[in-house]
């Protein structure tokens, strides 16, 4: 049995760091910062006949129905995970995004907050203001805490750091064209048969992450 002496110690703690420095650096590739978002500066953005916002290809070759949550625990990765396989087909691939809120949205006043709801409506305020996009990728890089102070005020604040008008934005929220197209997507999604988040339509299909991930490289 070999001997461990200083040497061999510093050596195995030299090629750990190597390794978790190598493990950083690939993270920080895909997940770190904002360098999921790579490559889609330049990417088209829309809306579908039904209103739901959409991104990537103006004549797209597949077309993917995202449905998520905002409050869903494990939806921002999948988002990003999804992100970073289109990035290469942006000009075969449209991902078109329902925030399903996975509860009824209605009653929705201040009384009765329901915190799904909420975000999805943030979500159509950010939409009408023409930066769903911006809002969906901040709120999906730094997502609503699940607990303590800054939770409860986590729309407005961010409302406040991208610029809206705070007044008008709290207004949107409450809005009955809000609460209906929140609702709207709700029942639509129930109507398909579609219970949890995320999940994903190709073809009328529903499909997980990694089948759908796996069904762009097999198609493109």
């Amino acid at each position: 049995m070999r001997k461990i002496t200083p040497k061999r110690v510093a050596i195995i703690v030299v090629i750990l760091v190597l390794i978790a420095s190598a493990a950083w650096i690939s993270h920080q590739k895909c997940w770190g910062s904002r360098a999921w978002l790579y490559g889609y500066d330049e990417a088209h953005r829309g809306l579908e006949e039904q209103g739901y916002p959409w991104i990537g290809a103006e004549k797209p070759v597949i077309t993917i129905h995202e449905y998520t949550d905002y409050e869903c625990p494990h939806c921002p990765q999948a988002h990003r995970r999804l992100r970073i396989a289109m990035r290469s087909y942006l000009d075969e691939v449209r991902l078109v995004r329902h925030d399903y809120a996975r509860m009824p949205c209605v009653p929705n006043d201040k009384e009765r907050r329901r915190s799904s709801c909420a975000m999805a409506r943030a979500a159509f305020c950010a939409l009408k203001e023409g930066r769903f996009w911006e809002w969906n990728d901040r709120v999906m890089q730094n997502p609503r805490p699940f607990a303590g102070p800054k939770r409860k005020t986590f729309i407005e604040d961010t409302a406040r750091e991208m610029g809206f008008n705070a007044n008008s934005f709290d207004a949107c929220l409450y809005e009955s064209e809000t609460v209906d197209m929140v609702q709207g997507v709700f029942k639509d999604t129930r109507k398909k048969g579609i219970r949890q988040t995320p999940t994903y339509l190709l073809d009328g299909e529903m499909y997980t992450l990694l089948e759908i991930i796996d069904l762009i490289d097999d198609r493109l």
